[in-house]
């Protein structure tokens, strides 16, 4: 009992508990759809979709949006825009994101603003047709996309520089340096269990099946993977557990970090190292998580929007509240100690409002064990 105490108590970090900035929101948004944001400089950049328009921001370091935002024309006039991405070298901007249109394939774009986010510079420009949507970074002036199963490096003019595929499978994260990870996960058997007593009574009941899944985290040639096996009852079909509730994987400096959710439990994977980390919290909800490339921040969103960091020894921060309500969380680094928190707010019937947070990590405070 003391060991297991023991235990306990080195699980959940002593270090100070992060500090949540004030929450700052929009003005209500009819038919807010999704949005993304990228630290720049002096602030952030924003872009969203609502009604099947597209528009993008600047905001300064406190998260309130510095001028009117900019309403970017759609490629195809009819189509509706959905699922953007944003990211900033700091002396310009770059926004990718899809359209849709009945009877066409979806399909994704991108374009060039300027560094306040007033001025479209450059665009839209076709990347390629996919349902994944896009993911965008700067690295060293360049930007780098990740669309679909492709990874592509264009200049600020939106110049092709490289090009490769890479499978996104379940889904796709890209590193502060640009490298993507990504996560499958690998069923042993179908999530099924026939039995069948070849046209005789049966005398015994049958017993269950077991399915086991292997899910993989892979970053360049990093793999860390766990094994998670689940129970399926004789003469029924369940469906896979990872299609309904599929892992996440976020950038964490220039590494990665997954989460895996499962009944009762959930697992947490700093990419790249062979630990299968079991969190001391209930997580539940949406999710979402980066890292600064030493310590993540993951958030979820029932009952309420809730964070806890996530150290590199495997203990956590106490969970701490970050908002009554909030659906779509998004996390972004933005320095060793900062990163920020956006999510929806549903205001009423078809409106909503983008809020966020600042969470500021604090110097380590740690106990002695006696």
């Amino acid at each position: 009992m003391k060991s297991l105490l023991l235990a306990l108590f080195l699980s959940v970090s002593a270090l100070a508990q992060p500090v949540v900035g004030p929450e700052v929101t929009s003005g209500p948004i009819d038919q807010l759809d999704d949005y993304a944001i990228a630290p720049q400089r002096d602030g952030f950049v924003l872009a969203w979709t609502a009604g099947g328009r597209l528009f993008a921001g600047h905001l300064d370091e406190s998260l309130h949006i510095s001028a009117p935002p900019l309403s970017l024309p759609p490629f195809d006039g009819a189509a509706a825009a959905a699922l953007p991405a944003i990211a900033s070298n700091g002396t310009s901007v770059l926004v990718a994101w899809h359209e849709r249109r009945a009877g066409y394939g979806e399909t994704a774009y991108m374009a060039l603003l300027s560094a306040d986010a007033q001025t479209l510079v450059k665009g839209p420009q076709l990347l390629n047709i996919t349902k994944d949507a896009p993911l965008a970074m700067s690295v060293n002036g360049r930007y780098v996309i990740y669309t679909g199963d492709l990874r592509y490096v264009f200049t600020e003019n939106l110049d092709t520089v490289a090009g490769e595929f890479i499978s996104r499978n379940l889904a796709g994260a890209l590193t502060r340096s640009g490298d993507v990870g990504t996560v499958k996960a690998s069923a042993d058997a179908p999530f099924n269990c026939p039995r069948a007593c070849f046209g005789r009574p049966c005398s015994t009941p049958f017993p269950d099946c077991v399915v086991t899944s292997t899910v993989s985290f892979t970053l360049g040639s990093a793999v860390t993977s766990g094994q998670y096996s689940f129970n399926v009852a004789a003469n029924t079909t369940m469906a896979d557990p990872f299609l309904v509730r599929p892992p996440i994987i976020g950038p964490n400096g220039d590494s990665a970090a997954g989460v895996v959710q499962v009944q009762n439990a959930t697992d947490f994977y700093f990419v790249g190292t062979p630990v299968r980390f079991t969190l001391p919290l209930t997580v539940l909800g949406e999710t979402a998580v980066a890292g600064n490339g030493t310590d993540a921040l993951l958030v979820w969103t029932a009952p309420s929007l809730t964070g806890a960091i996530i150290h590199p020894d495997f203990t956590t921060s106490a969970p701490f509240p970050i908002s009554r309500m909030g659906a779509q969380p998004k996390v972004v680094n933005i320095s060793s100690t900062a990163f920020a928190v956006v999510y929806r707010l549903d205001l009423d019937s078809g409106n909503a409002a983008i809020a966020g947070r600042i969470v500021q990590l604090q110097a380590a405070k740690r106990h002695g064990i006696r």
